[in-house]
């Protein structure tokens, strides 16, 4: 056995070597391939940047320079007046003549024209415009096909193609202007020999410039080049491949074509193209080179590996040894025999005792976090002995939060009903889900969480410097709602120097939790947060917002827009507000919205991005734009939670719906209703929400506080007695639950009517 291994690794550790080298060689000779490459792809590249930024400048002078003859006052006379054009044509001569001079070393040939005149004036003399075409080398079937010469009210530069050349020497433009004051156009000719326009001397590699649109408009092939494949220049004229980086368009077996756009005119691209190069020449001079130090690397590489494997099988045996001196389970006496590998035998007890040490890991990381937290909770809720907490604070490695810190509640929003009602698996995924994203972030602070249930987290951080800690928590918003699309809500406590003051500092946070919906911020809110007032300059009391509410929660969409309507006539068109209570109450308002859809369970994050145009227009505080920008997001809001009237109810659902109504004081179930009705638990939820928009115990929540409040506001029924006639069986409970809806106990409630 110990021979096979040798020959084992003796032959792997050789073919390694040999297989290195190889690659190595390969790795060089690419390397060197790939650099010479690079260098060319460079040398192209510069040479159609500098290429490109010439010519772009050449074109921009050239259209500077029609928009500046045009202002001539021959030219300007001939426009406008009616008189024989001929009579224009020797003072136009002259000024183009004289201001050609400015620019002759680019050596243009500028001509000028009425659209309706048959006759053109240039620095060449008079001609019939076809005759100048022929003159250019352009030929005069362009004039038929040409959407140029149509009398439209556009201004527009035209390339002739080359395709509508006959001589193809040359780069010809036609800049239109169109006067509406006398509803006419005028056309100025620019041409440029390539050869002045186009690079000649510096073409590198044998490559091919040109200059394309739809189709080529000039091309200039280096002597003994190839011809250029057109099929490459098509690749450039999509305006989506428009690219503002120099890079590689297109490659064949043959060709690498470059692209740049036109600074100066759309839809113009530079087009450069040049032979590939190869590779396999390179490999080829690179095996050949390197073949004299791959047989003597093979050769000293095999010496080394036989002298080092022969050695290599003493500590494979003092491993052996070790492991059967420390397991009971030894190894039998025949594992010297061919069909029992040493190394399968080390590896599985080395497996084992890593799964054995990763049990007992996770064992005890689970007792100390189940400990830390029953400590913890101890001490939120103030009920231990305060002489044990520092010992215990070393006994669970916690040491941090002794000299105190910082309470955070984490409230989440965006979980279902449905899942609040039946499964609450589901619940304890999402929790862990949460849970898991944040403690995967790359967090910076020492904290501790633990939940308060499924919707409420708490963190105790050892960290007290407020700002850390804000923006702290806003790296975990950010990344939580983007990960889960799920709201947050931190309730930041003031931080404490204590331990002992972590209980009023949790009191504090939970105060700031409950409260949530009253601050203007309600992602992150401190201590010194600021919340909204309702000031007496704007007319929106907390009445207005739960008649509002009433009526969308009850699917009465007429009554909502009523309302809705009512509140910003009142305040946007009846009431002169300035622009800070206008800014206040937009913001009451968007609280308003937060809470309808908290109380459906949406996300107010993923609704004002669906709608994040209305949102943003909202920042203006014009009160009619508020107006109309609100109302729009009223709109929206109703075709969220509102059902629509078209297939929103059938008949089975309007039963369903009127029994409840019928017996809600009767304390009924989904199982009773499920039972009355010969469907499922399940099926009458989902028919309720979908056909409904209704969540069970929501709504028979809401029908028994509506008629609480009824029944409270005649005064004739104390709070217990209204209690039992809604259908509570527990007073607490009543009160628990109406204060919850309402914001005030029913006691209170009762006295505010009186």
């Amino acid at each position: 056995m110990q021979k096979s291994i040798l020959k084992k690794y003796f032959f792997i550790s050789l073919t390694i070597v040999a297989l290195y080298t190889a690659v190595i060689i390969f790795i060089i000779s690419f390397f060197n391939y790939t650099k010479t490459t690079e260098e060319t792809n460079y040398n192209n590249q510069i040479f159609l940047e500098e290429s490109s930024q010439t010519i772009d400048n050449k074109l921009n002078t050239a259209v500077q320079y029609s928009s500046f003859i045009i202002e001539k006052n021959s030219i300007q006379e001939y426009l406008y007046s009616t008189k024989e054009a001929l009579l224009f044509y020797p003072h136009i001569y002259d000024d183009i003549v004289s201001s050609l001079t400015s620019i002759d070393q680019m050596d243009l040939a500028i001509g000028i024209k009425k659209l309706s005149d048959n006759m053109i004036v240039s620095q060449d003399g008079y001609f019939l415009f076809a005759d100048y075409l022929n003159h250019l080398g352009i030929n005069p079937d362009f004039l038929d096909s040409s959407s140029l010469f149509a009398e439209d009210e556009m201004n527009s530069i035209y390339f002739i193609k080359d395709k509508d050349k006959i001589n193809k020497n040359n780069t010809t433009f036609i800049s239109k202007h169109y006067y509406p004051e006398i509803d006419q156009h005028l056309l100025v000719i620019t041409t440029f020999p390539n050869e002045s326009l186009l690079p000649q001397t510096n073409l590198i590699n044998n490559g091919d410039f040109s200059i394309v649109g739809d189709t080529a408009i000039s091309h200039f092939p280096k002597k003994n080049s190839f011809n250029l494949n057109f099929d490459y220049l098509k690749i450039a004229k999509t305006p989506s491949e428009y690219y503002t980086d120099l890079s590689i368009l297109h490659t064949n077996t043959d060709n690498n074509v470059y692209a740049r756009p036109s600074l100066t005119f759309k839809n113009i691209q530079y087009i450069y193209s040049v032979k590939k190069s190869r590779f396999l020449p390179y490999l080829l001079n690179y095996l050949t080179a390197s073949f004299f130090y791959l047989l003597p690397l093979l050769i000293i590489g095999g010496i080394i590996i036989y002298f080092s494997t022969k050695k290599s099988y003493n500590p494979i045996e003092n491993i052996l040894l070790r492991i059967n001196n420390h397991n009971v389970n030894a190894i039998p006496s025949t594992y010297e025999l061919k069909q029992y590998s040493e190394l399968d035998y080390i590896l599985d007890n080395i497996d084992h005792m890593t799964i054995k040490n990763q049990e007992l890991q996770k064992r005890m990381d689970d007792s100390l976090n189940a400990l830390q937290n029953d400590f913890i909770v101890s001490v939120l809720y103030d009920d231990i002995n305060k002489a044990d907490i520092k010992s215990k604070l070393q006994d669970l490695k916690i040491t941090e939060l002794e000299s105190g810190g910082t309470i955070v509640i984490l409230s989440t929003e965006g979980i279902s009903k449905e899942e609040e009602e039946f499964s609450e698996n589901n619940l304890l995924i999402m929790r862990s889900k949460i849970l898991r994203t944040i403690i995967n972030l790359d967090n910076e602070l020492f904290f501790i969480q633990f939940p308060l249930d499924y919707k409420n987290f708490c963190f105790i951080f050892s960290e007290k410097n407020r700002d850390t800690i804000y923006d702290q928590l806003s790296k975990i918003s950010s990344y939580v709602e983007m990960e889960l699309s799920i709201d947050l809500t931190f309730s930041v406590s003031d931080p404490v120097n204590s331990i002992f003051d972590f209980s009023a500092a949790f009191n504090e946070a939970l105060l700031l939790n409950k409260k949530k919906y009253a601050y203007l911020d309600t992602q992150i809110i401190l201590p010194t947060s600021l919340p909204i007032v309702h000031d007496d300059h704007y007319s929106y009391s907390l009445d207005n917002e739960r008649f509002l509410m009433n009526a969308i929660i009850d699917n009465d969409r007429k009554k909502a827009e009523k309302n809705v309507d009512e509140i910003l006539t009142k305040n946007l068109r009846q009431m002169d507000l300035d622009v800070v209570n206008i800014i206040k109450f937009k913001y009451v308002i968007l609280n308003t919205i937060k809470r309808i859809l908290n109380y459906y369970n949406k996300s107010f994050k993923e609704f004002s991005l669906k709608h994040s145009q209305t949102f943003k227009k909202l920042e203006n505080n014009n009160p009619e734009e508020v107006y109309v920008l609100i109302e729009e997001i009223f709109k929206y809001l109703y075709d969220t939670v509102i059902p629509q009237n078209n297939d929103s109810y059938d008949p089975l659902t309007f039963k369903i719906i009127d029994y409840i109504k019928s017996n809600y004081t009767q304390d009924i179930s989904l199982t009773d209703i499920a039972e009355k009705f010969n469907l499922t638990e399940g099926y009458v939820s989902k028919l309720l929400t979908k056909k409904a928009n209704i969540h069970f115990k929501t709504y028979i929540n809401n029908l028994k506080i509506r008629q609480a409040k009824k029944l409270l506001s005649e005064g004739s029924h104390n709070v217990s007695e209204v209690s039992n006639l809604v259908g509570y069986k527990n007073v607490n409970s009543f009160i628990r639950i109406f204060k919850k809806q309402e914001g005030i106990t029913p006691g209170e409630f009762s006295k505010l009517r009186s």
